[in-house]
């Protein structure tokens, strides 16, 4: 049956309507594909930055001179495959002895393609000696955190400064972990009530 007529109708008079059913199916799919794209977030700067030197080492040779247009446009651009690092790893990313020190060096570089073979200056970063690296500072930190508090209020006599210390370390404490990692600030609100 093709409309709301009850009586069977030949294929070819349904066939307007079977076209129109296909486009809003295609407009559906069009939004859905863009709703997912919307998912993924921008790439940092250190990305573009990352992706114009490679351009950049390369004298930017491309097929076709629009090719590498994209770079200018990064508005459009999106992380297909995004890590998120934590605040404190984007801090020390930003210092350049930091990441020029060899520890954070991969060992054994992947293969490289055809036309990278001559170029000696690309780095590969090991992601997880940084993160472990990161993990460790948010321990040793938090620790700290935890610690110093019942220490300090062995040596203080009076309760306002007791009570004065204690609202020192839960604001320092809520400071250095909302910083240091990647959480919504009701998280680190609960993390720090435990």
């Amino acid at each position: 049956m093709c409309g709301s007529s009850p009586l069977p109708l030949s294929l070819s008079l349904c066939i307007p309507e079977l076209r129109q059913a296909n486009e809003f199916s295609n407009a559906d799919k069009f939004i859905l594909q863009q709703a997912e794209l919307k998912k993924h977030p921008q790439p940092s700067e250190q990305d573009l930055g990352s992706l114009k030197n490679w351009h950049y080492s390369h004298q930017n040779k491309t097929i076709n001179s629009a090719e590498s247009l994209y770079l200018s446009s990064a508005h459009d651009l999106l992380s297909v495959v995004p890590k998120e690092k934590t605040p404190l790893r984007k801090l020390l990313e930003q210092n350049s002895l930091f990441i020029a020190h060899s520890f954070w060096h991969q060992r054994k570089k992947p293969v490289l393609p055809h036309y990278d073979k001559d170029l000696n200056v690309i780095t590969y970063i090991s992601d997880k000696r940084i993160d472990n690296f990161v993990a460790v500072v948010i321990v040793v930190v938090g620790m700290v955190m935890l610690i110093a508090p019942m220490w300090v209020l062995e040596f203080l006599d009076s309760e306002v400064k007791k009570l004065g210390a204690i609202t020192a370390f839960i604001l320092g404490f809520f400071a250095l972990v909302s910083y240091a990692i990647s959480a919504r600030p009701f998280k680190v609100l609960t993390a720090i009530a435990a």
